[in-house]
């Protein structure tokens, strides 16, 4: 505890100015592979630049670049990051080694490759299953991460190839222009499994645990024989966890039973999912880092903000994600170890969000924001935020929203940096927005 205090102090006595940076559209390259329109966003770079922001954030589709094996196709994303260099902005590519469509907020298809897609279609197995072997096609299954499935290579060589390469035709560019790369490691780019597809879920259902794949029931069944508990490993996860909609309180796992969250078994399944993914992005990211930190640009990685059922002893909706947090462990404690060993940021979303006490979700966002913050303090490695939900309409912008992030970014000292969500024509064609925006971007350069 001590040390903790030592560090919160350090902290705050070397705080500095909190940059923001807007995301791009999902589609500002398109399915055809070419910016969308270049004249309009060059316009709007140098009117982010004339506000005060940092930098752009942009999704690197690996369905758009690489189509063929091994032959990556990256001239629209060159273009564009010159254009940002050009008018004095900094780029944060994130490597978007998932399908846009099904998430929240998405506003595009763009699947995976399609040579991956037919591997697919012949070895459904290389895609998370949830307890009824549905598959989710839009990320790979962890389970495949150093199986040699994908036309002789793994899903990490993959990974990496595509990472190489990126550094190598943007090497000129770094660290002067992209400065950090944010890696995908889940769906929505974020380090988790897929257990709340908009296809099958509504909020504030629970979700699903996404471990029935036979590449993941095999490494669980080897876990619990270690265990020396092998009936722990025959059915791939918990059989009375509900599904996608359930409520926690209709379920014997998360609710009563002599098999439920807190049992032995429990805490054995608990443990090894969340393990299983976080051993993921170490392999994933050890990977990025070998490939960037040389060219002196960093890494991070993106946790999903799971905030329904946070103010539960069981924290249903965020276990079926991968997040360990109940029987007193930590799970984002847990993730920030996982990235002080491999040098990245810790980025997180949600920052804008209130506690909902009496919504009947238990949603906490708050209090899960300043959970998450605690745990990078405590690992000693940065954190970023981002809001979840976009904030400005045509009527204007979110101002309790605003204030909130300022709050959230600056009560532990203040952030690495705030991401918005998302650039959109109203910035600059509604004043009322684009004077609110400006305003929240210059208090947040403020902080220091």
């Amino acid at each position: 505890m001590k040390n903790t205090s030592l560090l919160l102090l350090a902290i705050v006595a070397c705080a500095a100015a909190i940059p923001t940076s807007v995301m791009l559209s999902l589609d500002t390259v398109n399915n055809q592979g070419q910016l969308s329109d270049p004249a309009k966003l060059r316009l709007q770079f140098k009117n982010l630049k004339s506000g005060g922001v940092r930098g752009i954030m942009i999704d690197v589709w690996w369905g758009l670049v690489e189509q063929q094996p091994k032959t990556y196709v990256w001239t629209p994303y060159r273009q564009l990051f010159e254009m940002a260099r050009d008018v004095g902005l900094n780029a944060q590519p994130v490597m978007s080694f998932h399908r846009c469509g099904g998430n929240v907020g998405d506003t595009c298809d763009i699947p995976l490759p399609k040579w991956v897609r037919d591997i697919g279609q012949q070895n459904k197995n290389i895609w998370y299953q949830d307890q009824h072997h549905n598959i989710d096609d839009e990320y790979l299954s962890c389970g495949i991460d150093n199986l040699p499935l994908l036309q002789g290579r793994t899903a990490v060589q993959v990974y990496t190839d595509f990472m190489t390469d990126f550094a190598t035709v943007m090497a000129d560019l770094m660290p002067s222009t992209i400065d950090e790369i944010q890696v995908g490691l889940g769906p929505a780019g974020e380090m988790r499994y897929p257990s709340y597809q908009l296809s099958k879920w509504t909020y504030c259902g629970i979700g699903g645990f996404q471990s029935y794949d036979a590449y993941l029931m095999t490494e669980l069944a080897s876990a619990a024989k270690s265990a020396n508990h092998t009936e722990w490993g025959m059915s791939g996860g918990p059989n009375n966890a509900g599904d996608y909609n359930s409520r926690p309180s209709g379920t014997g796992f998360f609710s009563s039973g002599t098999d439920n969250v807190h049992s032995a078994y429990g805490m054995f399944y608990g443990n090894w999912y969340a393990q299983r993914m976080i051993q993921h992005g170490r392999e994933i990211l050890t990977a990025a880092s070998s490939i960037f930190a040389p060219k002196k640009v960093g890494i991070a990685a993106k946790v999903s903000g799971i905030h329904w059922w946070y103010g539960s002893d069981h924290h249903a909706a965020e276990m079926t994600a991968g997040y360990y947090n109940t029987n007193s462990v930590d799970a984002y404690y847990e993730i920030a170890k996982m990235l002080k060993e491999v040098g990245g940021t810790f980025d997180f979303t949600c920052l804008e969000m209130f506690d909902q006490v009496g919504a009947g979700c238990q949603s906490r966002a708050e209090q899960l924001v300043v959970q998450t913050r605690k745990a990078a303090v405590q690992a000693g490695i940065p954190y970023s935020g981002e809001n979840a939900l976009q904030m400005c309409t045509s009527g204007g912008c979110d101002q309790y929203g605003f204030n909130q992030i300022v709050k959230q970014s600056t009560f532990l000292g203040n952030i690495k940096q705030f991401t918005f969500l998302r650039l959109t024509d109203d910035m600059f064609t509604n004043q009322n927005i684009w004077n609110s925006f400006k305003g929240f971007v210059a208090t947040m350069a403020s902080k220091n």
